[in-house]
Formats: structure tokens, sequence, C-alpha cells
């Protein structure tokens, strides 16, 4: 039991981020669901992490150069804009 408990904790980060489709150096253009520029979600993990907690998201943008994290319940399109990452719903 301990070795499926402990193989569990190393699987399931994958299964986590498997649902984002990552993309460097783009911006989501879209209908916003909610934006935050607190410490709390201050990288793209924190914020792909936020965006996962939330059942309506269907894609984020984390820009390191204002340090804000927005996520998208629709997603329209995307555009070039240097220092933002985004991930966008594959399900």
């Amino acid at each position: 039991m301990k070795k499926v408990l402990f193989l569990s904790t190393l699987v399931m980060p994958f299964f986590v981020s498997a649902k984002y489709e990552m993309i460097d150096d783009v911006k989501i253009s879209g209908k916003i669901l909610v934006s935050k520029s607190s410490s709390k979600y201050n990288s793209v993990e924190k914020c792909e992490s936020y965006s996962l907690s939330k059942d309506k998201s269907m894609g984020f943008t984390y820009d390191s150069k204002e340090s804000k994290c927005t996520l998208y319940k629709v997603v329209r399109g995307t555009k070039e804009s240097s220092g933002s990452t985004s991930g966008i719903s594959t399900s």
C-alpha cells in the first residue's frame, strides 16, 4: 500500500500538468474569468495550479513583466507577448 501511495505522488503531477498545452511568449485573448497580481500567483507554476483549481478555466496567461496571472473562461485566440507564458486546455 505504501508503494502505491508513493508512486501516486510521483505520477500525479504529470497528470495535473497534462491538462494544458503550454506556450511561451504568447498571451491569450478571450473572456477573462479572473486576474490576480498578488505574490500568491507570481509564477507560471502557481498560475497554472490556480487555473486547474477553477472548473470554468479554459486557459491562463502568466505575464512575468507585470507579475500577473489571468484565467480565461473562453479562449478566442492568442497573440505574441514577450515575457508571457500561456496554457490552453486540451480537454
